[in-house]
């Protein structure tokens, strides 16, 4: 190597080893020295591990935006299909087998802004009972002194003509809108109603006038039956089903002393079968409380008077982001389906999916959050009323042929001077065929050493009947004394 000089050296390629300054490890103190096997690329080319951290870095800076662009798109996502979730209402409900009638079946004789005249008469009645001062005596009237019973059928004389006169009219038109307008079945005074005609069939049979007590009988009875044609309103055949319980008990406790001929109560019975609750009728009247619930809910469903006013009587407003209304009306068009289809067979045979699909009484399934969180509570609610109107029913048809196995004994023991030893002694003179409990589908249980009739009721087991209180007071075990106790 030449001595130092302040010259500069020549350039000389071929024989000085020039250093480029891509080679200089001064720039890249971080890096180290370039590995010679990348100086074949030529100049101007870095060796890929150079590259490395800045790649790492840049990655790192396009991570964070790119996370969160995907952390973006999947809230978007979730928030879209639960936007769906609380806004999608499912497809309209095909009910058109709960539909059945046509607006022909619908039509009524009246002009819409008339009332018919059963109406009239039956709000006349109502409007004529007369509160029962609070010194009368309590519990069954059976048990009351005759001067009692005088002064309280006295208070209701009126009601009772009322009454009388309900029965004779024959224009009902149980379709026209004015039941649906004025709910009579709703009214305060029905209870006064029922207790007025309880007190005089007791008076009567105090008395000693029978026919007049069984007349008492068979009119609350009459009562009942027509309130079960007007099925445009569901609250109209509950309150019939409540008269014919009354009814029932009104009879009874006039046949258990009664001294009528055999023709008087072969005619009383013969009215009494005219007013049976008919499984037929109910299985139809459910089509009509289906449409009226979907018309609450849904609005008209036609251009008919009643379909019009159905919807204005509905004064809930739902939370509508909780309350769907197609899912709803399905959930109610396949309860209503359910009960239709358990009407035709007895209680042990019946199954009950309402329960699961909408909760038991009272207790809707569905917690707050829940998509149809309204709509599901509003169904459990509107449901069950119908549901216990099987019940009812049952009870009904229990009571029924409890009353006309009693006709047929009174009878029995009119002609024989004793009652029968069996019940199967009653057919089929005194009756076409042996009446069966419903809640069993056997006979009824006949308990002639304690001189009692009896259906085992809706437990299915018998417990001797019951054999205090009024006749047919108890649902749990509904029973008759064949004599006055």
């Amino acid at each position: 190597m030449p001595p130092h000089s302040s010259e500069p050296l020549p350039l000389n390629p071929r024989t000085t080893h020039w250093r480029s300054p891509w080679d200089l490890d001064a720039d890249l103190p971080s890096h180290g020295p370039v590995p010679k096997s990348d100086l074949r690329k030529g100049p101007g080319t870095l060796p890929d591990e150079y590259f490395d951290d800045i790649r790492e870095q840049v990655d790192a800076a396009n991570s964070l935006p790119m996370g969160g662009i995907v952390a973006l798109a999947v809230l978007t996502f979730l928030l879209s299909i639960g936007l769906w979730v609380f806004t999608h209402d499912g497809e309209t409900e095909r009910d058109e087998d709960l539909l059945m009638a046509t607006e022909a079946d619908r039509t009524f004789d009246l002009p819409p802004e008339k009332s018919p005249p059963g109406l009239e008469r039956l709000k006349l009645a109502l409007e004529s009972a007369q509160p029962f001062p609070a010194d009368l005596p309590v519990g069954s009237p059976a048990k009351w002194g005759t001067p009692a019973l005088a002064r309280a059928a006295g208070i209701n004389s009126l009601l009772l003509d009322n009454v009388r006169d309900l029965i004779s009219e024959t224009t009902w038109d149980p379709r026209h809108p004015a039941w649906v307008r004025q709910d009579l079945s709703t009214h305060p005074n029905w209870p006064t109603l029922n207790a007025a005609c309880a007190i005089a069939a007791a008076y009567h049979v105090h008395m000693k006038q029978d026919e007049a007590a069984v007349s008492i009988g068979l009119d609350i009875l009459t009562v009942g039956r027509r309130l079960q044609s007007i099925t445009t309103l569901p609250t109209y055949f509950a309150r019939a089903l409540s008269l014919h319980r009354s009814g029932c008990m009104v009879l009874a406790g006039a046949l258990q002393s009664t001294s009528l001929q055999a023709a008087d109560l072969e005619k009383a019975q013969d009215d009494f079968e005219h007013c049976a609750p008919l499984d037929a009728e109910l299985k139809v009247a459910l089509d009509d409380f289906y449409r009226f619930e979907k018309g609450l809910l849904a609005g008209p469903l036609s251009d008919g008077a009643i379909d019009q006013i159905i919807p204005t009587l509905n004064q809930e407003h739902p939370l509508r982001l909780f309350f769907k209304t197609n899912i709803t009306l399905a959930l109610l068009a396949d309860s209503f389906r359910e009960l239709k289809d358990n009407l035709a067979k007895p209680p042990y045979q019946r199954h009950d999916q309402i329960s699961a699909r909408l909760g038991p009484e009272g207790l809707p399934r569905a917690i707050p959050g829940h998509p149809n969180y309204t709509g599901i509570r509003r169904a459990n609610q509107r449901i069950w009323p119908y549901s216990r109107l099987l019940n009812d029913q049952t009870l009904a048809k229990a009571r029924q042929n409890l009353l006309l196995s009693l006709f047929a004994i009174r009878r029995y023991a009119t002609a024989n001077g004793s009652p029968p030893n069996k019940l199967e002694d009653l057919v089929p003179k005194f009756l076409p065929a042996l009446p069966v409990d419903p809640f069993t589908g056997e006979p009824l249980v006949y308990d002639l050493s304690h001189a009692l009739i009896y259906s085992v009721g809706s437990d299915t087991k018998s417990e001797g009947g019951r054999k205090g209180g009024s006749p047919l007071e108890d649902d749990l075990e509904p029973t008759i004394a064949l004599w006055e106790p």
